[in-house]
């Protein structure tokens, strides 16, 4: 069977690998089977046009070996070193019935493409592939039925930070505690808006029993 290329989104020039060995096609100065870190004399530049960027020679000279290892990390690597990447609390690998009980709204939902990328915000082209939780007298705008195709919104900083990380091509769990987006953030933005509340964890076939069973347990153990 195919298995997904997971070309890095910042690395790669385009989405399609080579059939036969994997390869991405990678930006210039970046290497790696997936295009997911720099070349050897290259340095990142946390710039998602051009990652990674000649090690000027004075620097090579200064730094002698040093800069080749450190050349070898992702091209997104440095942006979760910077001050803008606070600790990350929209990822999370585990879910319990108390986490869910929180949340106002539960979506499974698969990335099929990254269609539209601004400095502020980022769009990925979704498929809805079950609602495990929808809360009552909330805005139906954030409400989405099950087969549905819609936008998930990202801000760009946040990807950059890998916070979250999201790929095409991908199933995730979205849990948001609250699904109505700050003034402004809305306007002009069809589907679904990851704000600071919101939880994405990549999906596993087999956590599907254990959503239903908290799906079936919610009406007794929740408040909501």
């Amino acid at each position: 069977a195919c298995e997904p290329c997971n070309c890095h989104p910042v690395g790669a020039s385009g989405k399609i690998c080579n059939q036969t060995n994997g390869q991405c096609p990678c930006k210039d100065g970046v290497t790696g089977l997936e295009c997911n870190r720099c070349k050897d004399g290259y340095q990142q530049s946390g710039s998602p046009i051009a990652p990674c960027i000649k090690v000027p020679r004075s620097v090579n000279n200064r730094l002698g070996s040093s800069s080749s290892s450190s050349s070898r990390h992702s091209p997104y690597e440095n942006a979760a070193r910077d001050d803008e990447c606070a600790t990350c609390t929209s990822t999370s690998k585990r879910v319990k019935m108390r986490r869910y009980c929180k949340m106002d709204t539960v979506y499974l939902i698969t990335v099929s493409d990254r269609d539209r990328a601004d400095s502020k915000w980022t769009r990925f082209s979704i498929l809805v592939e079950k609602r495990y939780k929808k809360t009552r007298n909330r805005n139906r705008n954030n409400h989405f039925r099950r087969g549905e195709e819609t936008f998930l919104w990202v801000k760009t900083k946040h990807l950059r930070c890998q916070c979250p990380k999201i790929r095409p091509k991908t199933s995730y769990l979205i849990l948001n505690e609250n699904p109505d987006a700050e003034p402004g953030e809305k306007k002009g933005k069809r589907g679904m808006i990851i704000n600071r509340d919101t939880l994405v964890i990549e999906w596993k076939r087999d956590w599907r029993r254990r959503m239903k069973r908290f799906k079936k347990r919610s009406r007794k153990y929740c408040n909501k």
